[in-house]
């Protein structure tokens, strides 16, 4: 931190601008902090494209995960200097779920099929042009794309007809009684 606000007086005030969901980010020392700082206070960011000649990655008090919800994250620096394990996650949001109540029940008593899901949001793409990074180990980029949401749940079917008692009769089959049947060919082990 006192590194950062040292260099910060000493160089050209960075110039951020933001225009139809593009951030650009034009200096020649650029800290990550900066840009999280500015992604921040904009909204609908699409796209942000970091023009610098060195560019400091380095965690700051509350995180080391820097996470840009951005369909394009463009660096162009001369040198890329990582100063603790951070990582930039560029992946997609969590979708929220659907609040669906069951889908019903048609007039002729058969449920309804539920409505489909929401798709997940793509992760977003990363593009490095530099000379040279310093402890590139200590870097991670992950971009995955979120789950989907959970569909809504069919409707309910209507009642079953009531059952009927068996018979005896229904325990034959072309005048044979499926109990002579069986118990001729199956051992009975029991009493009966």
């Amino acid at each position: 931190e006192l590194l950062y606000s040292q260099i910060h007086s000493y160089i050209k005030p960075t110039t951020f601008n933001f225009n139809s969901g593009i951030l650009k980010v034009n200096c020649k020392i650029l800290f990550m902090k900066d840009v999280l700082e500015n992604y921040l206070s904009h909204s609908n960011v699409n796209e942000i494209c970091i023009y610098c000649e060195t560019f400091h990655i380095h965690k700051t008090e509350s995180s080391s995960i820097f996470h840009f919800k951005v369909d394009n994250f463009f660096i162009g620096a001369e040198t890329i200097k990582i100063h603790h394990k951070v990582t930039i996650d560029l992946s997609g949001n969590p979708v929220k779920p659907n609040r669906f109540s069951k889908a019903g029940t048609s007039p002729d008593g058969t449920g309804i099929n539920g409505e489909d899901g929401l798709a997940g949001e793509c992760g977003g793409n990363c593009y490095i042009s530099c000379s040279s990074i310093i402890n590139s180990e200590l870097l991670t980029i992950q971009s995955n794309g979120s789950n989907g949401s959970d569909g809504q749940d069919g409707g309910d079917g209507s009642n079953g007809i009531d059952g009927k008692d068996v018979e005896k009769s229904d325990f034959t089959y072309n005048g044979v009684m499926f109990e002579q049947t069986f118990l001729g060919t199956i051992p009975f082990k029991g009493t009966r």
